[in-house]
């Protein structure tokens, strides 16, 4: 945690060129907890529309008339779904099912902090955050606490504090 993946999958979600490529899109966050059934009816909800209308009527539905709608509604569009915080590989073998593979532009991206569930991309697909190395975060964390200070450099006084603080973050950029 902490790498800034859900950050970058952020950008590139609500980047307006990208979204303009796409018919639809929707975005989830699935965690170590998830309803199968909720997700699937979140989706729904965030590709249609019409959310206010539609969404009581899904509160009933099974799995299956889920993935079967939601096929339904994607079979002849160009989609763009973000999965968030992907723990496991049955949650996305669960959902995947209900998205439709045709060869027309349509992208999921997933976050994801473990190995087996990102091994489920395709291995060309997979982008690996990294830590920063010490004088990156030096660097990084300089520039956000001295950023009204000449060259953001940091003050004598407080060089011990500031390099405990940059040991503590271990590279994360989110955490500094």
């Amino acid at each position: 945690g902490g790498r800034g993946k859900t950050t970058v999958a952020s950008s590139v979600y609500k980047n307006q060129k990208i979204r303009r490529t796409f018919d639809c899109h929707a975005w989830v966050t699935v965690s170590q907890t998830y309803q199968v059934e909720e997700l699937l009816r979140e989706i729904m909800n965030q590709l249609t529309e019409q959310r206010a209308s539609l969404a009581s009527g899904f509160m009933t539905v099974s799995r299956m008339r889920l993935v079967e709608i939601i096929q339904s509604y994607l079979r002849d569009k160009k989609y763009f779904i973000v999965l968030d915080d992907v723990w496991e590989k049955d949650a996305w073998s669960f959902l995947n099912y209900a998205f439709v593979k045709k060869n027309c532009g349509s992208k999921v991206l997933i976050t994801t902090r473990r190995k087996d569930v990102s091994s489920l991309a395709v291995h060309n697909r997979v982008i690996e955050l990294k830590t920063l190395n010490y004088a990156e975060s030096w660097e990084l964390f300089c520039k956000k606490a001295f950023f009204a200070l000449e060259d953001n450099i940091c003050p004598k006084n407080l060089t011990s504090l500031a390099e405990k603080i940059v040991d503590r973050c271990q590279g994360l950029p989110l955490a500094l």
